[in-house]
């Protein structure tokens, strides 16, 4: 391997767009996905989105994870959408921070912690 990181991937799948993001590096390139992803979700004329962000198992920065997630809420409003995402046990925080900060800014997101199967249930419901 090159030291390169993988780029983001998007697929459709049926009822929702599929995201694998690339190992996490620094806020910008991630919030780069994240604008990718919402433009996906626009153009696919899909509202549900799973993340499989299992690439990553170390920890983000808080304040990274804040900022990303207030980006998530600005995006989300100009196209609401249903979120989950799949992350390694080793990458989240027990307070389920980043969850919680998407959800009150009235995302309907969730975290799932190696849960892939989960997080399509609860993605196709309703």
């Amino acid at each position: 391997m090159s030291g390169k990181h993988p780029e983001l991937r998007i697929e459709k799948r049926e009822g929702y767009l599929e995201a694998v993001c690339p190992r996490y590096c620094c806020q910008e390139a991630c919030a780069n996905c994240i604008h990718r992803m919402f433009d996906a979700l626009q153009s696919g004329n899909c509202s549900r989105l799973l993340i499989d962000y299992t690439a990553t198992t170390d920890r983000i920065p808080v304040l990274d994870l804040y900022q990303l997630g207030c980006e998530v809420a600005r995006l989300n409003k100009q196209k609401p959408s249903k979120v989950a995402v799949v992350a390694a046990r080793e990458a989240t925080y027990p307070d389920r921070f980043f969850e919680t900060v998407v959800n009150n800014r009235s995302v309907h997101l969730r975290v799932f912690v190696d849960d892939f199967d989960g997080a399509r249930t609860w993605l196709l419901e309703g």
